[in-house]
């Protein structure tokens, strides 16, 4: 049983595929971003987007290593999507 459902699928991959296609490259995306790309992943500016980490608005940059600070793309899309979204302490 096993054979034939790789069998299949290589079938499968060799109909999918055409004797002129090229081989596409997966598209990758990061997993940590600038400051700049943060800020225009929320569309503000730099300034406005530090200004909000500051304030505590904004999560903090994640260090790596001793010298760089990136944030999180999937904190970010969930910021943006209100997926991820925290009551102001008053």
């Amino acid at each position: 049983m096993y054979w034939a459902s790789k069998l299949m699928l290589t079938v499968k991959i060799m109909v999918t595929k055409s004797a002129t296609s090229t081989p596409r490259m997966p598209i990758l995306e990061p997993i940590f971003v600038t400051d700049t790309k943060a800020a225009h992943m929320l569309d503000m500016t730099k300034k406005e987007f530090l200004e909000l980490v500051q304030h505590g608005a904004l999560p903090k940059a994640i260090p790596i290593g001793s010298r760089v600070q990136r944030w999180s793309v999937d904190q970010l899309k969930a910021i943006r999507s209100g997926e991820l979204h925290e009551e102001p302490i008053w």
